[in-house]
């Protein structure tokens, strides 16, 4: 008897699990495929050259491939600065919802009012859905933004300069869409890094020029000549570039003029110390960045447990500090010091400040 409830108890369980079974292969059914494809529309539309703050169209074709028709809503662009619409009869209607037939066609136009960099490739995005399906398309709509009056290179950043450094830049000015007339206007703010010569572009380069670069125009070249100020500090300069008929940019300019003696590394950071009264020691070298040589004359310290020793030099523009620590007294906080480096530079002598930070001491673990 309870074998018979046995098998009866089997073949259910069996029965179960084949009916689980095919309802899972069926799920899985490799003749069942993706939704077919009903839409087809271009991913990415370009639509070139746009002057700055000006609006320009372009067209997105819609196709129905499938065998039935289709509605399409939900238009979203990527940006405040697109507007969507359709061309009915000559007057700008909103677009909304789109009921296609099969093989029906429809365009959609989109005015993009260009911003951005001048020449960088700028793009934005036009979304759009499927009803009622969830099936969601996406067209990139890319431009480059120019500028009526613009400068290669716009912006001159300069780092690592010494004291009285010199150096050439040369920058070419070009108008896009635009016809200057007469020469451009510099004013330049508190003129103490940039001097500049215009030189005005000759009538043969600007008819070469234009044959290269359709609808551009050549004005010349602003040969500027950067000089560093004679102390260290970081200096910002613009020169404002205005054209008689409107069009005009700013011209900036940053650099960082450093000191052209320095100690590397800038700070030192004695290691914490684990026994009382314990040795440390730690190089410091002065460079000159220009080249010429140094020679250190002295290193003062006003903490009497720091010391500075100068070590014979390997070359000419370089010189190696030493310095020597011995712990006196158990301390629990951090400690700061200021220890002066005196250098002799291009037979001058300057005093350079070496930050030493000093760790506080590990209790003892010594257990007995």
């Amino acid at each position: 008897m309870r074998l018979r409830r046995w098998n009866a108890a089997m073949f259910m369980g069996v029965v179960l699990i084949a009916g689980l079974c095919l309802r899972f292969i069926r799920l899985i059914d490799p003749h069942e495929g993706p939704d077919p494809v009903r839409v087809v529309c271009p991913m990415r539309v370009d639509i070139g050259v746009v002057l700055n703050g000006d609006t320009a169209t372009a067209q997105v074709m819609i196709e129905n491939v499938s065998d039935s028709p289709v509605a399409i809503g939900r238009f979203k662009p990527g940006c405040s600065c697109m507007a969507v619409y359709q061309n009915d009869r000559g007057v700008k209607v909103a677009v909304s919802d789109l009921r296609l037939a099969p093989g029906e066609k429809a365009i959609v136009l989109l005015d993009v009012r260009a911003s951005g960099i001048a020449g960088i490739l700028n793009s934005t995005t036009l979304e759009f859905q499927e009803l009622p399906s969830s099936t969601m398309h996406f067209v990139v709509v890319t431009y480059t933004p120019v500028a009526r009056l613009y400068a290669i290179p716009h912006d001159l950043s300069f780092g690592n300069l010494i004291p009285g450094q010199r150096i050439h830049q040369r920058i070419e000015l070009r108008t896009h869409g635009h016809e200057p007339r007469g020469a451009p206007k510099f004013t330049s703010t508190d003129p103490v890094l940039l001097k500049y010569e215009w030189l005005q572009a000759s009538v043969e380069s600007r008819l070469e020029f234009a044959q290269k670069h359709p609808n551009e125009h050549l004005l010349g070249h602003l040969d500027l000549v950067l000089e560093a100020p004679s102390e260290p500090r970081s200096v910002s300069e613009s020169i404002r570039i205005e054209l008689s008929d409107g069009p005009n940019i700013t011209l900036n300019a940053v650099a960082e003029i450093l000191e052209q003696v320095a100690l590397f590394p800038g700070v030192v950071v004695l290691p914490i110390q684990t026994a009382h009264g314990q040795k440390m020691t730690a190089q410091v070298e002065c460079r000159s960045r220009d080249g010429q040589p140094i020679r250190v004359e002295s290193v003062v310290s006003d903490f009497s447990p720091i010391s500075g020793i100068i070590l014979p030099q390997s070359n000419g523009d370089s010189g190696l500090i030493e310095l020597r620590y011995q712990g006196q007294t158990r301390r629990s906080g951090t400690e700061r010091r200021i220890l002066k480096v005196v250098v002799e530079h291009v037979g001058v002598r300057k005093t350079l400040d070496l930050p030493v930070t000093i760790l506080p001491e590990l209790p003892s673990t010594n257990t007995r």
